[in-house]
């Protein structure tokens, strides 16, 4: 889980909130699970897919923690740039991947997806950052992307609203036991499905 805040203000003003959140003691964060549960309205998609022998994977961005704030430049605030993850743990028999970033804390749609990426290959372990936001990515490998909730294909970056806390982002990674038979840019229910 990372977290984000709205920054509309002049870039002084982001440098001291930055540095000031860095200060804030870190408050112990739920899992996924109980984020989903608590977000009234809808449910994490690790949530909807849960299942008692499922593995879990870790899963890691590059240039920030857990339960950190994220860089400016991943948002849509600033350069929209997909961040680099990389995941571990994947059980034997893996033949695919699917990545889905979701915000428990927006208003609406709950959760809000950024971010929907499926059909990597199983020899796939990570995703550089700037991924194109295009519904079939060729580069590093073939896979394909989905709609986010703002209806375009590829990534969204982190936007809260002005005034909210800040929010929190869950980067889920599935190991899929087949490619999903599914044309380039589904929405997140098709994918679910």
């Amino acid at each position: 889980i990372y977290r984000i805040r709205s920054t509309e203000t002049n870039r002084a003003e982001r440098e001291q909130s930055q540095m000031a959140a860095m200060r804030e003691p870190p408050q112990p964060q739920p899992a996924p699970e109980e984020v989903a549960t608590r977000a009234a309205g809808g449910r994490l998609a690790i949530e909807r897919l849960a299942a008692e022998n499922i593995a879990r994977l870790s899963v890691r961005a590059t240039g920030f923690e857990n339960d950190a704030a994220m860089p400016e430049r991943v948002s849509a605030y600033a350069e929209n740039v997909s961040p680099a993850l990389s995941w571990s743990g994947a059980p034997p028999g893996v033949q695919s991947y699917a990545i889905i970033l979701e915000d428990p804390d927006a208003d609406a749609p709950k959760p809000f997806t950024h971010w929907i990426a499926y059909n990597l290959p199983a020899t796939m372990t990570m995703v550089p950052d700037g991924v194109t936001p295009q519904e079939q990515v060729k580069s590093p490998a073939v896979f394909m992307q989905g709609v986010n909730a703002r209806g375009s294909a590829g990534y969204y970056g982190p936007k809260p609203p002005p005034g909210d806390a800040p929010h929190r982002y869950v980067f889920q990674v599935f190991a899929l036991d087949r490619p999903l038979e599914l044309p380039p840019g589904v929405d997140r229910e098709t994918l679910l499905k």
